[in-house]
């Protein structure tokens, strides 16, 4: 893919505005979401990754402050699987970041919530093998691709770093000298993305997988109507589309970008009033509106998660929990989306590598 071709013409595809306020519902996309998992406990499910084979990867919390990684096939909607590969330290997290077509599952383990160290497993979660990246240190792991190829941090070697099935690692170079940034998603094209910072301000990057080409993205004011403070990151890429993060305040809103073409991934503002999977609605608030971390498919399907309203803002964490999946499909090419309002109408087209 040309990345930099894709942003480099990037415009507007959203933004509402009534009276100086963007509306939530700007978003083109039709929202479902997933139902919470059995497990769903009192934190609540952060979704991390929808995957190329139409599972979603899930971390839920448990008895004991204990929380385990779990699998969801948006093809069946069933939950499928539950995992835990911590030490049996009280509290302890498995998280299961990232999915590959090939089967894979990554993420890191915390005992006692200090890092455990980063794994690999190649049967949904059942078994995982630890790896590092320089041989022995904690690692922590944030994505797979199709070829196995890991990418995260370790606890020793400062910066990102990235690792073949074969077990060569490379140390991502720093994009556009920035000093402080990350690394969160490879594709299967070899494309990565994450954020940086400069100038006090934070921004989303791609890097080619082909040409080595960095491009920096920010979500412009078209969008954020100067609400935003300065914040924006990548949070996937599947070669083709783009999806991400940018902040109000400290409230945290979706994004995708095709084709040059910046849209809203914000959940609808019914959900404000908490909506869970048997249609019962509680109390919501301003949080609501918080729509976070979406990672796309080769298929064009993204999942994030949403914040109910009562996570933040004075209300209590009540089960069965703050934050829920959702999924939305980003049109194939060729297909119109009606964007924005009145008879505005953009062709949304997929580039192809």
């Amino acid at each position: 893919m040309n990345v930099k071709m894709l942003v480099k013409t990037a415009s507007v595809a959203v933004g509402v505005l009534i009276a100086g306020v963007a509306l939530v519902d700007a978003s083109p996309y039709v929202h479902t979401q997933i139902p919470d998992s059995p497990q769903h406990g009192n934190y609540g499910g952060t979704g991390y990754r929808g995957t190329f084979t139409g599972d979603v990867s899930n971390t839920h919390a448990s008895a004991g402050n204990n929380h385990y990684g779990n699998l969801y096939n948006l093809s069946t909607g069933a939950w499928t699987s539950q995992f835990d590969h911590s030490d049996g330290v009280s509290p302890s997290a498995t998280q299961a970041d990232g999915l590959s077509d090939a089967g894979h599952v990554v993420g890191t383990v915390y005992n006692g919530f200090g890092p455990g160290g980063g794994y690999v497993s190649t049967d949904g979660g059942a078994t995982a093998t630890f790896k590092n990246f320089f041989g022995s240190e904690i690692a922590t792991i944030n994505d797979v691709n199709i070829a196995g190829t890991i990418i995260g941090t370790s606890e020793t070697t400062t910066g990102q770093h990235m690792q073949t099935a074969a077990g060569v690692t490379t140390t991502i170079s720093a994009p556009f000298g920035a000093t402080a940034w990350a690394v969160y998603t490879i594709a299967d094209d070899g494309d990565i993305g994450g954020s940086y910072e400069s100038g006090g301000a934070t921004y989303g990057w791609i890097r080619d997988g082909t040409s080595g080409v960095d491009t920096s993205i920010d979500v412009p004011a078209s969008i954020h109507l100067g609400l935003a403070t300065g914040y924006t990151r990548v949070t996937d890429t599947n070669g083709d589309i783009v999806v991400g993060e940018w902040k109000e305040g400290g409230v945290r809103h979706s994004w995708a970008l095709q084709d040059g073409v910046f849209t809203s991934l914000d959940v609808p503002s019914a959900w404000t009033n908490y909506l869970n999977s048997s249609g019962g609605v509680g109390a919501g608030g301003a949080a609501a509106h918080e729509t976070r971390n979406p990672h796309v498919a080769n298929n064009g399907v993204v999942v994030g998660y949403w914040l109910d309203g009562r996570h933040g803002g004075g209300q209590a964490n009540t089960s069965p929990g703050a934050a829920h999946l959702w999924s939305v499909t980003i049109p194939e090419p060729g297909t119109i989306a009606l964007l924005g309002l009145g008879a505005m109408a953009i062709l949304v087209r997929r580039k192809r590598a």
